[in-house]
């Protein structure tokens, strides 16, 4: 992983009086390593190298050192020493030592202040040289030194320099598999204030899948099901997931056929629109007016667009539709929203009508002679997308 550079944090962390020196040595390279026992399996290590090695087969986070008790891999924020650059984790840490060659680091953990080791670089300058520098010019000093010395480049050693697609988060994605994030930790770290898609992991990717083909037709008519392009995870905003929570604990606990969530009834539906970027989407929601995936995406779900795309207001009433067959979906547009519903109490119906519907009903379910099912809601956040298809 390769992270943006940010300067001044090693100051604040010193300002604080919060500082303990850890360092990343390898056996047989910069200096000895020590041992490092796991807390949760007692897998002893024989540095911090073979300790993150154990982490990614194992998850175990927690290590320390024979006799003093030192923690290793776990989530707290860490300094480098070298260039005042702020990592979530030890894990991360490990990472950026792997890009840089920086290898003393500080932590808040314990109210102690030691003088941390030079870390060793590349072209020999003092800490106050890489003032001021970027990860990007370190990485092209350690592309020049690795060739001179014979040993694997920066790039196979940091991956891929593409931004990590959490918003405002400035770091950029290394060789590990974060599911388009920069680190495990940015990964699991909760909605922000806008929204954005991450690439849909093998696993989200290989069911959904599975549920697009078994429900693809309840015939054969429409043909062979497509496969899908592309799959995004749709990071809603706070503010929609608040909008959508709310009004699943305004319309309570019930349980219908099909619920995933008794709180609002909620069911997981496909919803087709259009997007106009799709050959261009890369995760963050564009800001076409027309491109009604994006708009869906970024601001939620707004009646006042309704029937824009198709001129159709709906025949069973003017709302939000969604299904479960998604070859009815995708007539709609060229890309699919898989959604959760909040359909509450359901009114059946078979008729075409232009009624809104009657008190005490939260949403209209409806069963075509052709088999397709279609769920009709009124208000715009009982819609909260969650993926992204594209064909």
């Amino acid at each position: 992983m390769v992270s943006a550079h940010r300067t001044g944090s090693s100051n604040r962390m010193q300002a604080a009086g919060h500082l303990r020196p850890h360092d990343h040595k390898k056996d047989g390279e910069r200096g000895c390593g020590f041992q490092l026992l796991c807390a949760s399996c007692g897998f002893p290590c024989r540095n911090r190298s073979e300790s993150w090695v154990h982490t990614k087969a194992t998850g175990h986070e927690g290590f320390y050192r024979p006799g003093d008790g030192a923690k290793d891999h776990r989530f707290l924020p860490m300094t480098c020493a070298t260039c005042g650059f702020e990592c979530i984790s030890r894990a991360e840490s490990w990472e950026h030592t792997m890009a840089t060659w920086h290898e003393a680091f500080h932590s808040a953990e314990e109210n102690t202040q030691e003088t941390g080791r030079r870390c060793f670089n590349v072209n020999n300058k003092q800490p106050g040289d890489l003032e001021g520098s970027t990860l990007q010019h370190l990485l092209e000093v350690l592309e020049v030194a690795s060739k001179k010395a014979g040993m694997v480049s920066s790039a196979e050693i940091a991956g891929p320099r593409t931004p990590c697609v959490r918003p405002q988060c400035g770091r950029q994605v290394g060789s590990q598999d974060f599911g388009g994030f920069c680190s495990k930790g940015c990964r699991e770290q909760p909605s922000s204030s806008e929204a954005f898609c991450s690439p849909a992991s093998e696993e989200e990717w290989n069911t959904i899948k599975s549920q697009l083909t078994q429900n693809w037709s309840p015939d054969e008519a429409r043909g062979p099901a497509l496969s899908p392009h592309a799959i995004y995870k749709i990071h809603a905003s706070s503010e929609m997931i608040g909008r959508f929570n709310r009004r699943c604990r305004r319309i309570g606990k019930i349980t219908e056929a099909g619920a995933i969530d008794s709180l609002g009834n909620q069911r997981q539906m496909l919803h087709g629109t259009r997007q106009l970027c799709s050959s261009s989407f890369s995760g963050r929601p564009c800001t076409q007016s027309g491109c009604s995936a994006c708009c869906i995406m970024r601001n939620g779900f707004d009646i006042s667009h309704l029937g824009k795309c198709t001129g159709n207001r709906g025949a069973f009433g003017a709302g939000h539709y969604s299904t479960s067959v998604c070859s009815t979906a995708l007539g709609y547009g060229n890309v699919v929203l898989i959604c959760k519903v909040a359909a509450g109490a359901s009114q059946q119906a078979s008729l075409p009508t232009s009624q809104s519907l009657p008190p005490g009903y939260h949403s209209r379910n409806v069963i075509k002679k052709s088999g397709v099912d279609e769920l009709m809601v009124e208000c715009d956040d009982q819609m909260l997308p969650e993926y992204l298809i594209q064909f």
